[in-house]
């Protein structure tokens, strides 16, 4: 596409799109005045701080119409690209019903069918959804659900791991500089290596442990899990109690070649933590998914069906673009496509590995 294409503009009666446009030059003068001064500075040492003007597919334009290959798609969000029409389509279309939207003492039909998806994209078993607005507040629900429906207090993850900077997933991440300054932490959450099944064991076996919550692939620096450590470590929780957790808010969504990661290993989790591509790069949402009887021991009687909500988890705009996501993947055969350019990419950087003494290892899947 080039900047002449681009749709006509719909109106704007109160004129913020209009603003927004002929402000566009003030982007990163606002941020720094009312928003954060570090990252915008931080953007000017990388060389980032360009004036984007819009952005459709994998490029972003600036005024003059110049493209520039995005290859951060916001840590993973815009996974459909940027702008996907035909998840805009459906999000107008959705506005333009005046549905029920699906907000406190109400349900959106569009909730419950993005549940109904999730969950036909997931082990059998996995069907109790429970939307939230951010990867970290997904997490942040497995936490308080597998202590609830264990009663045990203590919280494992792992070094190197990323889960979110909220002070209950913050407390589960592995490094230290996220954490400076804003202890205490929750209580009761600890971390092994990741690979160590001894350490994982020891932690274990005293059968106090309500979950351990690890990401089949660490996202901080793309860490694969050495062969069969994902299993064993299943394996490990089973015989002692504990809830087996996978967050896929980085990985999940056809992202290594499979709607999850972890059917590459076969995994069958008590709980799966799914976000950031969820919507199509359009709205804030996320989901933690669970087995029934677990969700029913945690928050499911009469007394506690309200002790653990998310304002606008289930909200009707979310749950449309949801569904049109996994529609888009699903038509497009977007799955087959993330493992053809796996390989594509792999190769061609093990090659350029051989080449110059700067690479020092290619890893990655998907």
């Amino acid at each position: 596409m080039n900047v002449n294409s681009r749709p006509a503009r719909t109106a704007d009666s109160l004129g913020v799109v209009a603003e927004a446009a002929a402000r566009a030059e003030e982007t990163l003068e606002l941020a720094a005045r009312h928003l954060d001064p570090s990252l915008v500075d931080v953007l000017g040492i990388l060389g980032f701080d360009k004036q984007y003007t819009s952005a459709e597919g994998s490029y972003l334009y600036d005024a003059a119409g110049r493209a520039y290959l995005d290859f951060h798609t916001g840590e993973g969000f815009a996974s459909l690209g940027h702008n996907h029409p035909d998840v805009r389509e459906v999000l107008e279309a959705t506005l333009a019903a005046n549905l029920v939207d699906g907000v406190q003492l109400h349900y959106s039909v569009l909730a419950g069918m993005l549940a109904e998806a999730l969950s036909q994209h997931l082990p059998a078993g996995l069907d109790a959804v429970f939307f939230a607005s951010t990867g970290a507040e997904a997490v942040d629900s497995a936490m308080k659900f597998a202590r609830a429906a264990t009663g045990r207090p203590r919280l494992l993850s792992c070094g190197n791991g990323f889960h979110g900077v909220t002070l209950g997933p913050l407390s589960l991440v592995g490094d230290e500089f996220f954490k400076e300054g804003f202890g205490p932490l929750l209580p009761g959450c600890g971390r092994v290596p990741f690979g160590d099944l001894e350490r994982l064991e020891a932690e274990l076996r005293a059968q106090d442990v309500a979950a351990f919550i690890v990401e089949p692939i660490q996202g901080r620096m793309v860490t694969l899990a050495p062969e069969g450590y994902l299993q064993a470590a299943q394996a490990l929780c089973r015989r002692y109690g504990t809830m087996f957790v996978i967050d896929e808010v980085q990985t999940g969504l056809g992202r290594t070649g499979r709607w999850f990661a972890l059917e590459h290993w076969a995994l069958e989790p008590d709980f799966v933590l799914v976000g950031k591509a969820l919507s199509g790069g359009y709205m804030p949402i996320a989901a933690m998914v669970t087995r029934r009887d677990i969700y029913q021991r945690a928050v499911g009687t009469l007394e506690r069906s309200y002790v653990h909500q998310s304002t606008f988890g289930r909200n009707r705009l979310s749950a449309a673009a949801g569904l049109a996501t996994i529609r888009i993947i699903e038509r497009d055969r977007l799955l087959e496509h993330a493992a053809r350019m796996s390989a594509v990419l792999l190769d061609g950087l093990a090659e350029l590995e051989q080449r110059y003494e700067m690479i020092k290892e290619v890893r990655g899947r998907g």
